[in-house]
């Protein structure tokens, strides 16, 4: 209340670069955030200089001038994910049990339900700190998901919990979501031999044609009405993800992206997305193409974890990932828009012995 703390609540400004740095970069913050005490200052990252408005919302706990704790959050530019945010929140190990980070907390969750408009926040911590298990706990949030040996902390190996808070009040109406398209029967026989290769720039209408298919849109987070310069830009990146094409007759049936992680703490860990056409379903495409990102990322890249999303009611996908040793962590409670409806996503691993 005013006149009874001895902190300032505002927006996180550019000129906050330096003092952002330096609570990130204190060893004893950042062994719990990710990063490393030798990150470089970063005036996007650290002050929100040139960052986008409308994505990045960040608040700091000012005290005799100097910023001693921020709360940061951001909505991911994917279309069908707008409407949730991902947080963490740092306090400065000589301001902390004063009250600041549930105040910084409890103003960024303000801004999320009454202004922004998300459904959903969800924040990330070691799977045992208990204290900020506990801390967030008192705010709302769930524990959702148990990451297997997701973060390098202390020179090995550990989980992460996964938190997720939704907007107190709403319910997703149950009328509105539709049962999963009708698939092709399995153990058709395909027409020939399903050969894989490394996707090039000459795919892009193929690629772009592949996410307009009703069926391969649902099991993704993809949208039909990107178009094909927009496949054309993301193949020709310099920095772009392994991209796997299946091909049966010379004719595209499937594709799989492999993403390994860009944090330095997390570069033992990669992500996966797949889809198959609808009239190659049922052939085996998925298995193919599965088998030949497990290869790359265990004998190539030396990933000790792979890990995807999945909609609960995608039980084919499921299935098969199973096959292949994914096991499932947990599910993200409302964390994609699908065909008009607000879904869970179920995250699953898979860590090499």
């Amino acid at each position: 209340m005013p006149g009874m703390r001895h902190f300032e609540i505002r927006p996180v400004e550019p000129h906050d670069t330096r003092d952002v740095w330096s609570l990130r970069t204190r060893p004893e913050v950042a062994r719990w955030l990710g990063g490393t005490p030798w990150d470089a200052p970063d005036p996007k990252a650290h002050g929100n200089e040139g960052a986008d408005p409308d994505r990045v919302h960040a608040l700091a706990a000012v005290v005799g001038g100097r910023v001693v704790g921020v709360a940061h959050l951001t909505i991911p530019p994917a279309p069908r994910l707008r409407h949730l945010g991902r947080s963490w929140l740092a306090v400065h190990p000589d301001h902390q049990r004063q009250g600041l980070g549930g105040a910084l907390l409890r103003a960024l969750l303000d801004a999320a339900d009454r202004w922004l408009n998300l459904l959903r926040v969800e924040v990330e911590v070691h799977a045992d700190n208990e204290v900020a298990t506990d801390f967030y706990a008192r705010h709302g949030f769930v524990a959702e998901v148990r990451r297997a040996r997701d973060v390098v902390r202390d020179g090995r190996l550990v989980d992460v919990l996964c938190l997720g808070r939704l907007r107190p009040g709403f319910t997703p109406p149950a009328d509105v979501l539709r049962p999963p398209p009708v698939w092709p029967a399995k153990g058709r026989t395909p027409p020939g031999e399903i050969a894989i290769r490394p996707a090039t720039v000459d795919d892009a209408a193929g690629y772009a044609d592949l996410f307009r298919e009703e069926s391969v849109v649902w099991g993704t987070l993809q949208v039909p009405t990107a178009p094909t310069t927009l496949s054309r830009q993301r193949l020709a990146a310099p920095n772009r993800p392994y991209v796997l094409l299946a091909e049966l007759g010379g004719r595209l049936a499937g594709d799989l992206v492999l993403v390994p992680s860009g944090q330095p703490r997390r570069q033992h860990v990669t992500g996966i997305g797949m889809g198959v056409a609808p009239e190659f379903q049922g052939m085996g495409v998925g298995d193919r193409l599965l088998r030949a990102a497990l290869h790359l990322a265990d004998d190539w890249l030396g990933c000790a974890r792979v890990q995807l999303e999945v909609y609960p009611d995608n039980t084919r996908a499921r299935r098969l990932y199973e096959k292949h040793g994914f096991v499932e962590e947990g599910a993200r409670r409302l964390a994609a828009f699908r065909d008009g409806a607000y879904v869970d996503s179920v995250v699953m691993g898979r860590c090499r012995p």
